[in-house]
């Protein structure tokens, strides 16, 4: 990790008030990670010299941005993303895996397994102020797409997993929470059984059809009555306007 990008003086505006994760078996300095712009009241850093010790710093402290070193000693920067991403499950943070100049052949293959950005180092502070500009305004967005208004009773919190209807706030499991969702941004789409089981449960092949069914009659008990329909010999869909659909 290059001196530009360690000393954070090259993009000392766009990472304040931001929890940043730094995963590099190359940080021998954190003092040098200090935003020192007198504007900017600054990045919260942490810091992690394995991929085990970042997993010990991730259950304890949410972060919005990490930078992962592409190879660590116990394993390569997409075991940490494959985990921390879930199907149905929208991350509320970004991943950057940072990889040395002969480490390039890795960019595409990185950027399939779901990483934000790959940033190469060495590189000089006017690319990397560009490339964290966008970073934080990708942050912003990420920020306004937490909060999912399904009816003028019903919202959804991504950051919570929670559900709430009208003055009442219920914390959903994660597989509910993530049905719920994938049917709240597609009002009016029929789902199988079969496309629910692929994209929440996608690792399990041997799930047992009824599960499905099971979550759904949760949810149904959960929201407001109509909201989840079943079309017959097909499958469900979500009706915000609670018509019944033939």
């Amino acid at each position: 990790m290059n001196k530009a990008f360690a000393s954070g003086k090259c993009y000392p505006m766009y990472l304040a008030q931001k929890k940043v994760l730094i995963v590099s078996n190359r940080v021998d300095n954190t003092n040098n990670f200090e935003l020192t712009h007198p504007l900017n009241p600054g990045a919260v850093f942490s810091f992690a010299d394995s991929l085990d010790r970042a997993r010990e710093l991730l259950k304890t402290e949410k972060q919005h941005l990490i930078f992962c070193d592409l190879i660590l000693s116990d394993g390569d920067a997409t075991d940490l993303l494959s985990e921390m991403t879930r199907p149905g499950i929208i991350p509320s943070f970004l991943f950057c895996v940072t990889a040395s100049q002969e480490q390039s052949y890795a960019e595409n293959s990185v950027l399939k397994e779901g990483a934000d950005d790959f940033i190469q180092t060495p590189c000089s502070p006017k690319v990397l102020s560009k490339r964290m500009a966008a970073l934080s305004r990708r942050l912003k967005k990420i920020k306004t797409e937490q909060n999912i208004n399904i009816t003028d009773q019903i919202s959804l919190s991504v950051d919570g997993h929670t559900l709430s209807i009208n003055d009442n706030t219920l914390t959903l499991p994660r597989r509910e929470f993530a049905i719920l969702r994938l049917f709240a941004e597609n009002p009016g789409r029929l789902f199988t059984r079969e496309e629910i089981r692929r994209q929440i449960w996608n690792e399990d092949h041997g799930l047992n059809p009824r599960t499905v069914d099971v979550h759904i009659y949760n949810l149904r008990n959960k929201t407001i009555p109509g909201l989840i329909q079943t079309v017959q010999g097909k499958g469900y869909i979500f009706n915000k306007q609670h018509k019944k659909v033939k």
